[in-house]
């Protein structure tokens, strides 16, 4: 069975990897369409990873750029740690991830250029820790993320130049700790926030040029201090 552990994700990341002690898997490092392919093959009988484990979909590890699609993943509904999706640039949906019900870890989903829907996490309905949405040129909604009711730590969406709605959060309705909308250039309103009712942290709203009210956020009763622009 093959494994990777590549050094250069976790650094970038900040992950620490779990011992192999105990656990007979480590991280999967997913650097290539063929690593995505063969998933199955190198990780059999794996629907659930451990907790601590972590995927990096990460096209450019490897300085060869063919990711195309996550559809060999199909099989996955649960990774117990972090799911990071980052730096594929012809990555152009995350279909294949469709079966996946939660993550224990952080999910972000970081500079993919061709990335112009998150149709993939349709039955995703709770993320243990951060939520990040980062960077993406193309994408224009969240719509597929309808059943994500809780976000364990932040949510940040940022620098998402074409995103100008959040609908798909409708049925979100816990954040663990901050709330981060900045710099969605084109994001109009915040209604898909409607049923978000405890904020842990502080939320920062700023520079997204065509938002001109926050009225999404009028169902938040449970505030910690912070700040909105």
């Amino acid at each position: 069975m093959k494994f990777k552990l590549i050094s250069i994700a976790l650094l970038y990341y900040g992950i620490i990897s779990i011992s192999t002690a105990q656990c007979d898997i480590t991280d999967v490092m997913l650097d290539s369409q063929e690593d995505i392919d063969n998933f199955s093959a190198n990780y059999p009988g794996y629907t659930m990873l451990p907790a601590g484990v972590n995927v990096i979909i990460w096209d450019n590890a490897d300085g060869i750029t063919d990711i195309t699609n996550v559809k060999a993943l199909s099989a996955l509904t649960y990774i117990g740690g972090s799911l990071h999706i980052a730096f594929n640039e012809k990555l152009n949906d995350i279909d294949g991830l469709a079966a996946l019900t939660s993550i224990g870890g952080s999910l972000i989903i970081n500079s993919n250029p061709a990335l112009s829907n998150i149709g993939g996490l349709t039955h995703l309905a709770a993320i243990g820790q951060d939520f990040k949405i980062q960077n993406n040129a193309t994408l224009t909604n969240l719509d597929d993320l309808s059943r994500l009711n809780t976000i364990g730590g932040e949510l940040g969406i940022s620098q998402n130049p074409v995103l100008d709605n959040l609908d798909g959060l409708a049925n979100l309705k816990s954040i663990g700790t901050n709330l981060s909308i900045r710099n969605n250039l084109m994001l109009n309103n915040l209604e898909g926030l409607a049923n978000l009712n405890t904020l842990g942290g502080a939320f920062y709203i700023d520079h997204n040029d065509k938002l001109t009210d926050i009225d999404g956020l009028a169902k938040l009763k449970h505030l910690s201090e912070g700040d909105g622009r």
